[in-house]
């Protein structure tokens, strides 16, 4: 019984040591905790929207940020992707004379404050710019369906997919459509199937997919004698 005693005494005892252990370390902090340095201080995305700034105030929320204790800002240049009144007008082209100059006067200023400045090289959501070719872009996936019935002889043109609508803060007309058709100045089609329909849209074996690219034009016309069936 005395060794159990003891024992426990000693888990008391050890008990007592570390929590005195932990409370000198609550009250005596490393100095490191009190002001970190720079590269352990959080920073943050600075969107300027249409390319839009201030100087004065790219100076005002570098000191707010400075006090509050941040590190600094990457710089990101991006379109306003939901504007449909035109609040934010379009600012100088990216990288462009006066961008560089407000990009300078930022870095100037995030010197004198001790600040980091960062860049993000590429403008709008998708990283992309104005040197951007349209078959380099964001691309997207789109399909559409036509139900026949056969037998029939079919020479048709297929329906272009339907696209979302765009939105362009700039107000410019969206440079990868084709303002003649409204198709994207750039597309690729990537298959053209038929299979028998399914109310369920299942598909019991691959066998029943038939590749029709090789009775497909590049200009949407499928020519193909369709068997029996819908």
């Amino acid at each position: 019984m005395k060794s159990v005693l003891i024992f426990a005494a000693l888990l008391l005892f050890a008990g007592l040591v570390n929590a005195q252990k932990k409370t000198a370390i609550r009250t005596s902090p490393d100095p490191a905790f009190i002001k970190p340095p720079l590269m352990a201080r959080p920073k943050a995305l600075w969107p300027w929207v249409n390319g839009n700034f201030s100087l004065s105030q790219i100076s005002y929320e570098l000191g707010e940020a400075k006090e509050k204790g941040m590190a600094g800002f990457d710089i990101w240049d991006c379109g306003a992707m939901v504007d449909p009144d035109k609040i934010l007008p379009a600012g100088p082209a990216f990288l462009g004379d006066e961008s560089l100059q407000a990009i300078a006067h930022t870095i100037r200023e995030a010197d004198r404050l001790g600040m980091e400045i960062g860049l993000i090289s590429s403008s709008s959501w998708n990283a992309g710019g104005a040197w951007t070719k349209p078959e380099n872009g964001a691309m997207g996936l789109f399909r559409s369906d036509t139900i026949i019935e056969g037998p029939l002889s079919f020479n048709e043109l297929i329906p272009f997919p339907k696209l979302p609508e765009h939105s362009n803060s700039n107000n410019k007309a969206i440079r990868f459509t084709d303002s003649r058709t409204g198709l994207p100045v750039y597309y690729k089609e990537v298959g053209i199937i038929a299979h028998p329909y399914k109310t369920d849209s299942l598909i019991p074996s691959v066998s029943e997919i038939k590749n029709l690219a090789p009775y497909f034009s590049p200009g949407g016309q499928l020519r193909w004698e369709i068997p029996s069936g819908r």
